[in-house]
């Protein structure tokens, strides 16, 4: 309590005024107050204390009595003030309590109140009991409605309660089990409806009145209603799910659910024109290939306008990626390897891109090594390449592991054919192709076969006409190949063609030679169609009958003029023949053995017996007492030896004077003539071996089957001496007739063995033909077995060197070289030996 202060001016509480009070009984008389004041003073005092009262009559307990007083008004404010300040706690923690339990929910508080005693600790006690009981039954209550508000509906409340609190217990309880049964009502339809999809369910909850029955009914409703509206939206969403985008929601609703049914058929035709922009692009884009297509849809927003963008940069992005695609692999079909997919793309599109130029950068690889292999094997040649492609895998590694082993059948294959067409090339028709093939290749591998087997009886065929025809003289004979075709069967016609008009002109041309052998000069090939080369020997020989026959005239008529004429100045008219070479030397002989035969004056009674007979050997017998015949002839048929032995011209004894002959004088200078005449000669031959060469190679095509030019050339050559052999035999026979009988009258006269043999000399040609014949027929079997046993080798490795096939070639043109000058003398000997012995006997 404040204390007031002894003197001055006091305030009164309740009014606040000012006042002065002395001290009384009341307590202003001991302040020296008087009657009035003190009275005044209590009366401060008593309302003081009612204005306290008052205010904890209405709830105000925060005043107190604060008036200065004494005595029993003092006990009195202290009582009043304890009092008020004992309320105060007990009301604070009462409304505390209240506060925390009724209104803040904090149950389980208790008011505590220190020092109270009587009504005021009853009072506490009693607000301290209602507080737990309140707080037993709420936490009760609190329970159960808690287990209801989680959907536990098997709780009830045990407590035990009384009056309202008993009523609200069974009240509870008996909606807890209402609740219960509702709720498993409207689980079950919820769970039909909404879980199960068992559109149609029904709420069934007996004894429900009020609004359990409304709320049953109106879930019931709620649920039929919900039933019609979802299949509705259902068959929508299930149309728009097929594809259906022509139906709408069409039950008639309220609310949200209109709103639903708005949003619902406004969604349909935006999806049916947003599908139709779409499909409308998708085709263009995947179908037609249009790509840049866009799509267009008017009024859309949200997710749609969003989507039908996407759509948009979806179909852009497509377009260029795929152009650029198109573009790589358009290039990759024309053969253009070298471009790249360069356009950005991410995910997906960036392994498509990477595989894609990955594929390219393989592609070109393996096109670059199957173009080597390819340009290897097919266009250089180069058998046995393999393509190498590193990192290839799946198709990639089977193509090159496929093109190798083509390559590689194909190296075998075409090694083992190449291998077979040049043994065929080389004559060896003994191999065949031996590798497994298949389809074309079998069937040029059986074609390759038939071929050689074909040719190897071709050849076998040829070889034996040309062996008949060409070398056993065996004319007529036919080549006979079985199953031939096509050019082999016009090439085994054209052997056999040519054999028959081989063989044809042949015996014609022995024909007319026969005649001409036998002195007969009227028979001239005529009626035989030929051309080319045998055309040329057919107008050879026939020119060469004419100039014969006529030679022979001229000879025969100057032989007539000067034996029985005796007519100097004729000569043997050569201006009008069309003569050369050996028969010009002949004619020229002639007119000089005419000339010289003028210089020598015989006796006319024995040349005219000469002539008469026709015996040019009989002047020998005439000759000089003073000389033996034998000794001259002896000397003559030296010379001629020599000439024989030595291969001189027989007309070199022309220019031999007579005394040199008659008398066996003067050697040296028979020598020096010979010697003389040497280089002239080989000058004439020379330009007679040219000539000669000509007619040659015309006659030896007879024998033109021969397969090698040096075996043909030896063939040819021994059946021109044959040829020549015989018809020499004939021609010096019947030449040489008369002369051998003035040779046995000079051995029956004389008795000498040298006489005898010199001449035979003479006679010894046709066997030197002959000779060179048999000679050349030996070299031609050397040089057919030679060259056969290097054709029969079995393989290229082992085939002849350039020296084994020039050795048989050298020989044979040595030999023929041989021969041919052997020839071109003898033929100069041959035409004029019979002029030249007569002449060089006329002079003895």
């Amino acid at each position: 309590m404040h204390g007031m202060p002894s003197s001055g001016p006091l305030i009164c509480p309740a009014c606040l005024h000012p006042f002065d009070y002395a001290k009384s009984p009341a307590g202003g008389a001991n302040a020296g107050m008087d009657a009035q004041q003190e009275p005044r003073l209590l009366n401060d005092q008593v309302r003081s204390i009612a204005l306290v009262m008052t205010a904890v009559a209405r709830g105000d307990l925060t005043r107190k009595v604060m008036i200065q007083a004494e005595g029993d008004i003092d006990a009195l404010k202290t009582a009043v003030n304890r009092t008020v300040d004992q309320l105060s706690v007990v009301a604070s923690e009462v409304t505390r309590v209240v506060l925390e339990v009724g209104t803040y929910g904090r149950l389980g508080g208790q008011a505590k109140v220190e020092g109270a005693q009587g009504t005021w600790k009853d009072l506490t006690d009693n607000v301290n009991k209602m507080a737990l009981n309140l707080t037993d039954q709420v936490r009760s209550i609190s329970l159960v409605t808690k287990a209801v508000a989680y959907g536990d509906l098997n709780k009830k409340i045990d407590v035990d309660v009384s009056g309202e609190m008993l009523d609200l217990k069974v009240t509870i309880n008996e909606m807890v089990e209402r609740l219960k049964n509702f709720s498993s009502e409207v689980t079950r339809v919820a769970l039909e409806v909404g879980t199960e999809g068992k559109l149609g369910g029904q709420a069934r909850v007996e004894g429900l009145q009020g609004t359990w029955k409304d709320l049953t009914i109106n879930v019931n409703s709620m649920a039929f209603n919900l039933t019609g509206q979802v299949r509705w939206i259902s068959d929508v969403t299930n149309a728009v799910a097929r594809g259906d985008l022509t139906k709408k929601v069409e039950i008639d609703v309220k609310g949200e659910m209109l709103d639903l049914k708005s949003t619902i058929n406004n969604m349909v035709s935006q999806l049916r024109i947003f599908a139709s922009e779409v499909i409308r692009v998708t085709l263009e884009v995947g179908t037609e290939g249009k790509l840049g297509g866009q799509a267009k849809v008017e009024g859309v927003q949200g997710i749609w306008e969003a989507l039908t963008d996407n759509v948009n940069k979806m179909a852009m992005n497509l377009t260029g990626q795929v152009r650029s695609i198109s573009e790589v692999t358009k290039a990759v079909a024309n053969g253009d390897l070298t471009k790249q997919v360069e356009i950005d793309v991410k995910g997906e599109m960036l392994d498509l891109k990477q595989t894609i130029n990955g594929m390219v950068t393989q592609l070109h690889t393996l096109a670059s090594e199957i173009t080597r292999v390819s340009i290897e094997v097919g266009t250089e040649g180069k058998l046995g390449g393999q393509a190498m492609v590193q990192g290839t895998t799946g198709m990639w590694k089977t193509v090159t592991d496929n093109v190798n082993l083509m390559a590689q059948n194909l190296t075998d294959q075409v090694r083992s054919i190449a291998q077979v067409t040049k043994a065929v090339a080389g004559g060896d028709l003994t191999k065949q192709v031996k590798i497994f093939a298949h389809g074309e290749i079998l069937a040029l591998k059986d074609t390759v076969n038939g071929m050689t087997a074909s040719l190897s009886q071709f050849a076998a065929e040829v070889t034996r006409v040309a062996r008949e025809v060409g070398t056993e003289g065996k004319l007529g004979g036919q080549a006979e190949v079985e199953g031939v075709q096509g050019t082999w069967k016009d090439l085994t016609d054209n052997v056999n063609v040519m054999a028959n008009n081989l063989t044809l002109q042949v015996r014609t041309i022995s024909y007319v030679t026969n005649a001409v052998a036998k002195g007969d000069l009227t028979k001239k090939i005529v009626g035989l169609f030929v051309s080319g080369e045998i055309l040329s020997l057919v107008n050879t020989i026939n020119d060469m009958i004419d100039q014969l026959a006529i030679f022979a005239s001229e000879v025969t008529r100057l032989a007539a003029e000067v034996g029985m004429e005796d007519k100097p100045s004729d000569q043997v008219e050569a201006a009008g023949l069309n003569i050369e070479g050996t028969w010009k030397d002949l004619t020229d002989n002639v007119n000089n053995l005419r000339r010289r035969r003028t210089s020598v004056k015989p006796d006319p009674a024995d040349s005219q017996e000469q002539i008469s007979t026709g015996d040019i050997m009989v002047p020998i017998t005439t000759i000089t007492p003073a000389r033996k015949p034998g000794t001259h002839l002896q000397h003559l048929c030296r010379l001629y030896t020599a000439v024989f032995l030595f291969g001189l011209p027989g007309h070199y004894v022309r220019d031999v004077p007579p005394q040199t002959l008659l008398g066996g004088e003067n050697w040296d200078e028979a020598s020096r003539i010979v010697h003389k005449r040497w280089t002239k000669e080989w000058t004439q031959m020379g330009t007679a071996a040219g000539a000669l060469f000509s007619v040659l190679f015309t006659v030896l095509q007879i024998s033109s089957a021969a397969y090698d030019p040096a075996v043909r050339t030896v063939v040819q050559m021994s059946i021109v001496c044959l040829f020549f052999g015989v018809i020499y035999a004939l021609v010096l026979s019947a030449t040489f007739g008369k002369l051998q009988l003035g040779v046995m009258h000079i051995i029956t006269e004389n008795s000498s063995r040298e006489t005898f043999w010199n001449p035979w000399v003479m006679l010894s040609m046709p066997l030197a033909w002959i000779t060179w014949g048999g000679i050349y027929f030996v070299i031609f079997m050397a040089v057919f077995f030679w060259r056969s046993g290097a054709s029969n080798e079995p393989d290229d490795d082992h085939k002849p060197s350039p020296n084994q096939e020039y050795g048989p070639r050298a020989i044979t043109s040595i030999v023929m070289i041989v021969g041919v000058v052997y020839f071109i003398m003898s033929v100069r000997l041959c035409l004029g030996l019979n002029r030249d012995v007569s002449i060089a006997l006329r002079r003895v």
